[in-house]
């Protein structure tokens, strides 16, 4: 019975872990294979992506906050895409991901966040992974966001409490 209650624990445990890293959210764009442009204030990632480098078939995982762009160069089979990610730093790997690693979605989407025109409120959209053609993310990423009052905030706040207006993203003074 010890045992049994020991390993119920550990188990919730390591899924609260995996669960704080499972996604990310960056500011930017999702270009379409027919060119249009949805900007987004919320690409949701997970927090590392697993890809197998073209030139030597040797796998690992790209940090997510490294990445300033994806761009697919062929969605094959299901949700194998074979891509070109371009990271903050200025390398540029050929690889070849799965499409449910990217977002965590089960049925190979992009997934982002759109303001409601009616509510305001942030929904949550997809786009089939062999609709997309670019996914970028701002340079400015991770930095924090100020209102006209010059409050700051953390990089995830979209909207100023006090003042309900969007915000920009800044740098601390």
């Amino acid at each position: 019975m010890k045992r049994s209650a020991t390993a119920t624990l550990l188990l919730i445990a390591l899924f609260a872990l995996s669960a704080q890293g499972l996604a990310d959210n960056f500011e930017g764009r999702i270009i379409t294979v027919d060119n249009k442009i949805i900007e987004s204030p919320l690409i949701i990632t997970k927090e590392t992506l697993p890809v197998r480098f073209l030139e030597n078939n040797v796998e690992t995982a790209v940090k997510m906050k490294d990445v300033m762009r994806v761009v697919i160069v062929d969605p094959r089979f299901h949700s194998d895409i074979d891509a070109m990610i371009f990271l903050r730093d200025g390398r540029k790997f050929s690889v070849n991901f799965n499409a449910d690693n990217f977002s965590g979605d089960s049925i190979s989407r992009f997934l982002y966040k759109q303001p409601d025109p009616i509510s305001g409120n942030l929904v949550t959209q997809g786009i089939e992974y062999n609709k997309v053609r670019e996914v970028s993310f701002d340079e400015d990423t991770g930095n924090i966001r100020v209102d006209s009052a010059g409050n700051l905030f953390p990089p995830d706040f979209i909207y100023s409490p006090y003042t309900g207006e969007k915000l920009k993203l800044g740098q601390p003074e």
